[in-house]
């Protein structure tokens, strides 16, 4: 698991290069300390790989924490370890644990 977001330098771009790297894995933004959202790597809703940062004022990847998997079964130990409980699908990539 690898994690990118507030606070990291180069997250944006890290985050990016991560996601080039790895197009089968997946992506959870935590909503709150118990829920979250998962996307496929590719997800439209995280834009193409080529985004860069702060590109046509849309913004930063890197304002949010995000949590990269390679596998569902990381994302399923990762869940239990810690606790997270409500884990929705994206509507738009349906990645489906």
């Amino acid at each position: 698991m690898k994690i990118f977001g507030k606070g990291m330098s180069e997250a944006h771009k890290q985050l990016q290069e991560w996601r080039a790297k790895n197009q089968s894995g997946f992506i959870i933004k935590l909503n709150s300390l118990k829920s979250g959202v998962l996307h496929n790597t590719i997800c439209k809703h995280l834009g193409n790989t080529d985004w860069e940062e702060n590109q046509m004022n849309w913004g930063s990847m890197g304002n949010t924490f995000k949590y990269c998997f390679d596998s569902q079964k990381e994302i399923q130990k990762w869940m239990i370890d810690h606790s997270v409980f409500e884990l929705k699908n994206c509507k738009s990539c349906k990645p489906l644990l």
